[in-house]
Order: C-alpha cells, then sequence, then structure tokens
C-alpha cells in the first residue's frame, strides 16, 4: 500500500489483535502501516486463554504466561513507536478471545480491527471456526482479515455483492477507497441458481451505478455457481488485492444474508479482505427489516415460547430478543426488539412461556419468521413496531420518510 495514502476515510483509531502466530504476523504490519498512513492511534492486544478453574490452580502459570504477552506486546509498541504512532497495549484473560477483540474495540470507539487468520487444509477450508469468524460477526466496526503472507494493494478491488443492506455498505466503502487510491473495480455478484440470475444482475448494476457517479473504473460481472468459489476464481483471475465484503452476524438459529460466504471466502483467500457492516440508522431507517417487512402479511401467532436468545444483527447494533416459538404448525423464529428495550420496559419472556405475537411472516425462509409488532404474555403488551414496520425505540421518523 501507499503509506502516504490513508486508504479510509475515518481511521481514528485501530485496533489488531495477535495470538503470536506465524498468521498474525502479516496482520501486524499492516495495521502498523495503516496507523502511520492515517495517522491512527493504534492499540495491539492479545488474550492468555484461561479459565476460573485453572486460575484457581495454577495461577502463577498465568500470570507469567500474562507477564510474557505484555512483552511481546510492547515489541509492537516499540515498532509503531519507531513510525511515529501512539500505541497502546493490552493484555486480556479469558476463555473466548474474540470476545475480549469485540469487547475491547468496542470499549475503545475503535474504526476498525485488524487480525490474521489460519491457512486450512481439508474440511477445515470449509468451516471459518475460531476467532476470526466470531470477530466478524460480532465486531461493532468494520474488519480487515490479512491472510499470512499477504499484503494489501488497492490497485484493483473486488466487490462482493448480493443485495444486502450490508453489501451496499461494502460496496460505498469500497468506492470511497478506490476514488482515494485511484483502483479498478471489479463487482461481482454469484446466483446460485439460473433463478436467481436477474436479481444478481440488478445487484450488479446499483454498484456500477455508484461507480459511475463517482467516475470510477469498473468491471460488472454476473455469475452462476457457488458464491465462494466464484468470487475465489475471480479474485485470483483479475489479481485482486483487495475483497471487500459485507457481512452478518451468524447465530446459534440460522445464518442471515452473505455470513457463510464471507467466512468461506475469508478461510480460503490469499487476498486481504475487508469486511463491512451496515450502521444503526441504514438497519433501522432504510435497513433490511424495513424492506422484508410487509404489512400485508401482518398476522397473529400464538404457541409456547421454547428458546429465548440474544443475538446481535452486526453494524454496532445491539442485541436482538429472538424466540423460538412452538405453534399449531410447528416451530416459528420470531424476531423482537433490543435487550436493552425489553429490560427499559421490565417485560421478560422465558422458555415455557405462552406468548401471542402480532407480526409480519417473512419469504422465503427455511424456517417461518416473523418480524414482531406486539407480544403478549399474560396482562402483559410490549408493542415494538408500527404497522409499517418501524421500531418505536429508533428516532422519529422525518416526514418525507412516513
Amino acid at each position: 500500500m501507499d503509506a502516504q495514502v490513508c486508504p479510509m476515510e475515518r481511521m481514528e483509531r485501530l485496533l489488531v489483535a495477535t495470538d503470536w502466530s506465524e498468521s498474525s504476523r502479516s496482520a501486524v504490519e499492516e495495521a502498523i502501516q495503516l496507523a502511520k498512513a492515517c495517522s491512527s492511534k493504534l492499540i495491539a492486544m492479545s488474550t492468555v486463554l484461561t479459565n476460573i478453574g485453572y486460575e484457581g490452580a495454577v495461577p502463577w502459570v498465568i500470570e507469567q504466561a500474562e507477564k510474557e504477552m505484555q512483552e511481546k506486546l510492547e515489541s509492537i509498541k516499540g515498532m509503531a513507536s519507531e513510525q511515529g504512532i501512539d500505541c497502546e497495549t493490552y493484555v486480556y484473560r479469558g476463555e473466548d478471545p474474540y470476545m475480549d477483540i469485540v469487547n475491547a474495540a468496542a470499549m475503545e470507539h475503535v474504526d476498525m480491527i485488524v487480525m490474521g487468520t489460519r491457512r486450512r487444509t481439508g474440511i477445515k477450508k470449509l468451516i471459518m471456526g475460531s476467532v476470526t469468524g466470531n470477530v466478524i460477526g460480532h465486531a461493532p466496526c468494520k474488519v480487515l482479515v490479512v491472510p499470512p503472507g499477504a499484503k494489501t494493494d488497492y490497485r484493483t478491488i473486488l466487490i462482493a455483492t448480493d443485495g444486502s443492506i450490508h453489501s451496499a455498505a461494502a460496496a460505498s466503502e469500497a468506492a470511497a477507497i478506490a476514488k482515494r487510491y485511484g483502483s479498478s473495480l471489479v463487482i461481482v455478484s454469484v446466483a446460485p441458481s439460473a433463478a436467481e440470475v436477474p436479481f444478481a444482475g440488478e445487484n450488479v448494476k446499483e454498484v456500477m451505478e455508484l461507480a459511475e457517479k463517482e467516475g470510477l473504473k469498473k468491471e460488472g460481472m454476473v455469475l452462476q455457481g457457488k458464491p465462494h468459489e466464484v468470487i475465489l476464481e475471480i479474485a485470483k483471475q483479475k489479481h485482486v488485492g483487495l475483497i471487500v465484503i459485507g457481512s452478518h452476524g451468524k447465530t446459534s438459529l440460522m445464518s442471515l444474508l452473505m455470513g457463510s460466504v464471507t467466512e468461506r471466502v475469508i478461510s480460503l483467500t490469499e487476498s486481504a479482505v475487508l469486511v463491512v457492516k451496515a450502521s444503526y440508522e441504514q438497519w433501522e431507517r432504510s435497513g433490511q427489516y424495513a424492506r422484508m417487512f410487509d404489512p400485508k402479511k401482518i398476522g397473529i401467532y400464538g404457541g409456547e415460547v421454547i428458546t429465548v436468545d440474544e443475538l446481535t444483527p452486526g453494524g454496532g447494533m445491539s442485541n436482538r430478543v429472538w424466540l423460538g416459538l412452538k405453534t399449531e404448525k410447528g416451530m416459528a423464529l420470531v424476531i423482537l426488539g433490543p435487550s436493552w428495550f425489553h429490560a427499559k420496559k421490565d417485560f421478560k419472556i422465558e422458555p415455557g412461556d405462552k406468548v401471542e405475537v402480532k407480526g409480519s411472516l417473512l419469504p422465503a425462509m427455511d424456517e417461518p419468521m416473523v418480524i414482531a409488532t406486539e407480544v403478549k404474555k399474560d396482562n402483559q403488551v410490549l408493542r415494538l413496531r408500527d404497522d409499517s414496520g418501524y421500531p418505536v425505540w429508533a428516532p422519529p421518523r422525518k416526514k418525507h420518510e412516513k
């Protein structure tokens, strides 16, 4: 990358997470270069893997590991200092490093996380697993994943789009980078089946129009096949230095939108990958829920609550409460509101509760899914959205948005 040009508009604070494996070395080098180019503050962190039982049995082992980790982080601080970069270091203790990374990113209000990913073989190549996959699913900001030995090159950027709100955010991010660097854009949308080719064409058309408006060099491609395989093949053919792709948090209940494609691309690519999420405002004002919500499909769904989960849609949004509801016709997934909103209203739902949900049924899902406008439990009623799907906890809409 050109050390004199910052690729992104806002890059005041960067977080680099390292486990000191060979796979994270490239990420550390990239983070230092970015921090220098963007005049960013750099936060370097690592996690000492432990648990309560282990700490209680051999506390001196954990303390020694923590000391050694801090010494290693000081070496990063030293490299950063030589480049005139302000750098802070943190060592965490925990069982789940991804949680430490996500929490540190939130607490430090970072603009981007930089991290590596390990080379995988066989069936492991198809499973993101581990830390990187969880970070891209839950981080409150964009994530730059740098494979071992990779160097981010902005001359040719591939945008992978599926028409989701996160893909739109990724396209905007890629266009902004291309404008700063004079990059060429390769815009790709992959249809898994022939029936979806027209939709893929519309996805590419939207991004091509954005690139045209910005005066960027561009090439659009509508292809059919397995999305991650096609994206990887085009990246090789076009000598792509950066793949920009949208992401949606994966959950224990289902995988939404491009989540699995993003993870597979990152697991297998030799190029750096920038994973971008839509902002809170994009989701709540004109985002995916609003586009999926159909007032004509509002119905009443009663039954027994089987599961209650708090899941993160991504893009800096707070956790949403999801229900697994057993109705007369089978299981349904129900999207309620933010966990903080339920707590504020003192409205608790637990497995075994009998509830009645009013909401819009979403199309084309493996399991029936409902975006709730209100939920009733005993004599309590919690209003969540109006009949157009707009959340009651969101800022009031402007007149032209109604």
